[in-house]
Parts: structure tokens; C-alpha cells; sequence
């Protein structure tokens, strides 16, 4: 047994007991030069591993495992972790991470994989793997989505939303949504359309369906596209009766997405309702083919036609409210007239009278009872119409009801006030009749 320390060759070696076990230690540098621990070291392995704390115990999380023991480090990844985490950054070289961003997708992945994934198969392990680089990405500022990432590790969409929400509700995470605009480049390239000048307009139309809503809840793919194809229509190359929305189908070199046709109609319209409001531009009958003709004019003056669109003008509500006030009167007199109509009729029957099951038809020669029904429902009809009269005719002047208790000393006068007012009253009545007149002249 040595009794020179073998770091500083000082022979202060001294015996101190920690929880019943021995250790020899140097006084002078504090170096543990042999102890009887449950576990000996062998090699360079527990290196930095000690075997027992300030209160005596041993570290349970340092006793070790298999897997530790074999890797040489207590805190390296277990062996079913480590292939995985191989897996995550192969991905994000693959996605040009840095190493900031790297180094958190490992993190948050290892975490994952002890908490709520563990045990998971593959294909989640795999939508895990997708969901935190999507995360880490989105927290950069990073314009990606869950398709591309989708398809860099080989899993479903559907996968990949549903383990990036129970990541947001496991750790209380915040991911940012992707701006649309910031997308259509990709998509654009995808399809085949690398031109600068057209990518510029696709993203003004995609910003304006923006703001009109379309992309609310939906596929981007489809909006983008649709977006290219109003474009596309606009220019020389697609002008012309036989230019559809196959023949933009047949230029494409992938499968149009979904929907694509429903946004093109939902663009349309909206593009229509602007083009309507364009000042110089006088046509009664807008149809949807003439707006990818004033696509330019609708795009360079979009705020203003969209402030149109949104503020209608205090005369179109006002002839909005006569035609609604019309037509209901001649719903009115319509109905009126029908009743008029059934009254004469001698086969009248009022639906009141009898249920549906027991209805009877009058007879044909019973002249009283017909006149005596019409006069009921006249007189009844006549009642509800001097009502409407009266309820229409309300005078929206105040009354003495409607004088506040505060003010009413301002209104109420007092007996000899008005003895004054009568007396001035008959007075200038006298003054201005006939008889006084021709009394004056003569």
C-alpha cells in the first residue's frame, strides 16, 4: 500500500471513514488515493465519478449501469439513444442548422426521449424527431413547414402536428405560425417557376388573399398555386379563351394540390369585388375573367380598393334601406290582396277556424256565412292597420313626461302667469278676426 501521494509525493496521507467505507487521502492536495467503494475503477472509466456525497451516501445516479460503464461517461446517452441522436443531426446538416441550432434540437430530442416518448415505436420516435427541429427552426425565424420537414425524415404530416402539440403542452413551448409569404419561393421552385418578376407578383396576390381571408384554415399549397395562376392568366403566355386551368395544369411538372380550383374561384371573386371599385372603370357587369385583366391596377392601388370594399358609402346603405322598406310593402299589399281575394271566394276557409285534419268547405249557395267571415277578418285587418297608422305616425317630440324633476321649475308657471297668457290670448284673437277688422277699415 502506497503512503506517498502519487500527485504531490507528499507522505501526509492520512484514513477518514464516510458512511463505513475507508478512504486514503492526502491532507496537503486533498487526493483520495484508494478506497474500499462498492465499485472499483478499472482503466480510465469513473474518472470523474465520485463515489459517495457530503453526507455519506451514494450517489444513485452515479452507481452506474451496463451502458454507462461500457461508454466511459455517466452522462452520455443510453445505448437506444445514441443512434437517434446520430439520426437528429444527420437531419440537421441535412437542414443546415447551425450549431447553436443543432445543439438545441439534441437537447429538447433527449428530453423528449425520457419523457413523453418513452417507449414509443419508431414512426413516433421518427415524428419526434421532425417535430423539434420544426420547433427549433420556427423559434429562429426559420420559414420552414411541416412538409418539407415531413419529408426529410420520412414521416406524415398528421404524425408530426400531433407530436409538436404535445410538445407545446408538455414543456410550454411557443412556436411561432409561418408567414405564408415567406413560402411562396419554395413552393414556386417545387413547380417549376423560377422567375423573379412572377415570384414578386404571386406573393402581392397571395398577400391579398391574405387579407381577404382565403388562407384561413387552409392549405397553403393551394392558395400559392392559385396565386400562380391568376398570375399566369395575366400574362401574355396564358391569355386567350382556351387558356384554363387545365392547360396551367399540363405546364406543371407535379400534381396540382388539392383545392386548388376552389381557391381560384374564392380569388376570383374577391378580385371582383375590387375591380368594381376601380374609379376609371365604368362597366355595369364585372365577370370573372376580366380580373386577371386589371390584375396590375387592382394590385397597384390595393389598400385603397380594399377601404372601398370594407367602408360602403352612407348613400348605397341608404338606398339598401329604401329598397328593403319597398319591398316589404309590397310583400304587404300582396298580402292583402290575397286575403281580399280568399274573402270573395266561396270556397274560403281560414286555417284558424279548424285544424288541418277537420277542415270543411262552406257551402256554395250560403251567401251570409261568406259575408260574415269577410267582415271579421276586414274589421280585424282594419285594427291592425289603424295601429300600424298610429305606432308610425308617434310624434318624437318630448313630453312633460320625459322633463327631469331638476328642470321642471323652468316649465311650470304660476296662476296669475297664466291668467296673464289667457287674457294676452283673447286678446290677440279679437284683433285678428272679421269682425274687428272691418270695424277698424271703416
Amino acid at each position: 500500500m502506497a503512503s506517498v501521494c502519487p500527485k504531490c509525493s507528499s507522505s501526509a496521507v492520512i484514513v477518514e471513514e464516510h458512511g463505513g467505507q475507508h478512504h486514503r487521502v492526502c491532507s496537503d492536495c486533498g487526493e483520495v488515493i484508494d478506497s474500499t467503494t462498492s465499485f472499483e475503477q478499472e482503466r480510465d472509466y469513473w474518472s470523474g465519478v465520485t463515489s459517495c456525497n457530503q453526507a455519506g451516501s451514494l450517489q444513485s445516479n452515479n452507481l452506474g449501469r451496463c451502458r454507462n460503464i461500457r461508454q466511459g461517461d455517466p452522462n452520455a446517452p443510453s445505448r437506444g439513444l445514441k443512434p437517434w441522436i446520430d439520426y437528429v443531426k444527420e437531419v440537421c446538416s441535412m437542414m443546415r442548422l447551425n450549431g447553436e441550432m443543432e445543439r438545441g434540437v439534441v437537447d429538447l430530442f433527449s428530453q423528449a426521449w425520457r419523457g413523453i416518448l418513452k417507449g414509443k415505436g419508431r414512426a413516433k420516435k421518427q415524428a419526434l424527431c421532425g417535430a423539434v427541429v420544426f420547433t427549433i427552426c420556427r423559434q429562429n425565424d426559420w420559414p420552414v413547414v411541416l412538409s418539407d420537414i415531413a419529408a426529410v425524415v420520412q414521416s406524415t404530416v398528421k404524425e408530426l402536428f400531433a407530436v409538436k402539440q404535445i410538445l407545446e403542452s408538455e414543456y410550454n413551448m411557443h412556436v411561432p405560425n409561418t408567414n405564408i409569404e415567406d413560402i411562396v419561393k419554395t413552393v414556386l421552385k417545387k413547380y417549376g417557376f423560377v422567375d423573379q418578376s412572377f415570384v414578386d407578383k404571386s406573393v402581392k396576390v397571395v398577400s391579398l388573399a391574405k387579407d381577404a381571408w382565403i388562407t384561413c384554415g387552409r392549405s397553403y399549397d393551394a392558395v400559392i398555386v392559385a396565386a400562380a395562376f391568376l398570375v399566369w392568366k395575366a400574362s401574355p403566355e396564358g391569355r386567350g379563351k382556351g387558356k384554363r386551368l387545365a392547360t396551367f395544369r399540363g405546364l406543371l411538372p407535379l400534381k396540382l394540390p388539392g383545392q386548388t380550383a376552389a381557391r381560384v374561384r374564392e380569388m376570383q371573386s374577391t378580385l371582383m369585388q375590387l375591380v368594381k371599385k376601380l374609379p376609371w372603370l365604368k362597366l355595369k357587369t364585372i365577370t370573372a375573367d376580366m380580373t386577371t385583366k386589371y390584375l396590375d391596377d387592382v394590385l397597384h392601388i390595393k389598400k385603397y380598393l380594399i377601404s372601398c370594399a370594407e367602408l360602403p358609402n352612407e348613400q348605397d346603405s341608404r338606398d339598401d334601406e329604401e329598397s328593403a322598406t319597398t319591398e316589404k310593402t309590397n310583400k304587404d299589399e300582396t298580402s292583402n290582396q290575397s286575403l281580399s281575394s280568399s274573402c270573395t271566394s266561396p270556397t274560403f276557409s281560414h286555417p284558424l277556424l279548424w285544424k288541418p285534419g277537420r277542415k270543411r268547405k262552406l257551402p256554395s249557395d250560403d251567401e251570409g256565412n261568406i259575408k260574415h267571415h269577410c267582415k271579421l277578418f276586414t274589421s280585424a285587418s282594419s285594427v291592425d292597420t289603424l295601429l300600424d297608422q298610429e305606432t308610425v305616425n308617434l310624434d318624437e317630440e318630448l313630453t312633460e313626461k320625459d322633463i327631469p324633476e331638476s328642470e321642471m321649475h323652468l316649465y311650470v308657471r304660476s296662476d296669475r302667469e297664466v291668467e296673464d297668457m289667457l287674457r294676452l290670448q283673447t286678446v290677440v284673437a279679437q284683433e285678428t278676426s272679421p269682425l274687428h277688422q272691418g270695424v277698424t277699415n271703416t
